[in-house]
């Protein structure tokens, strides 16, 4: 029974260190590696110390690209948002320049109306009737 019972005190330890870690007290992570190399620890408990130590580094480097990929998101959304802004710079221009040719299209189709009652024959009629009434005596 003296044998179980110093096998349960390393696992007690890694317990505990575990628990410690998963809490936030990284500080705690070189003890559990180091059970890792302890050869009075039991082969067992040494084993499952590495394969916690394999989470914490796998889980360190996923943080570690999220970080990364989060960092490249917030550029993205600046990139973005600076792009945006002159989107809508070039839609106020766009939209004014639109309203000019509006405006400049509006007048021609007005004198392209009025063009074609001017050469009209009963326009010509009335323009000649007009000026035969301001020619003739008073």
């Amino acid at each position: 029974m003296p044998e179980l019972e110093a096998g349960l005190e390393p696992l007690a330890r890694l317990r505990r260190l575990c628990g410690e870690i998963s809490l936030g007290r990284y500080d705690q992570v070189d003890a559990l590696l180091a059970m890792t190399g302890d050869t009075t620890i039991p082969e067992p408990v040494r084993q499952l110390a590495e394969d916690f130590g394999m989470m914490l580094v796998r889980i360190e480097a996923r943080e570690f690209n999220l970080a990364g990929t989060l960092k490249e998101l917030e550029e993205a959304k600046r990139d973005l948002e600076i792009a945006n802004a002159r989107l809508a710079g070039d839609n106020r221009a766009l939209t004014a320049e639109v309203d000019r040719l509006r405006i400049r299209i509006d007048v021609l189709s007005r004198d392209r109306e009025v063009r074609e009652i001017s050469e009209t024959d009963y326009f010509r009629s009335l323009q000649d009737r007009a000026r035969a009434l301001r020619e003739r005596p008073r």
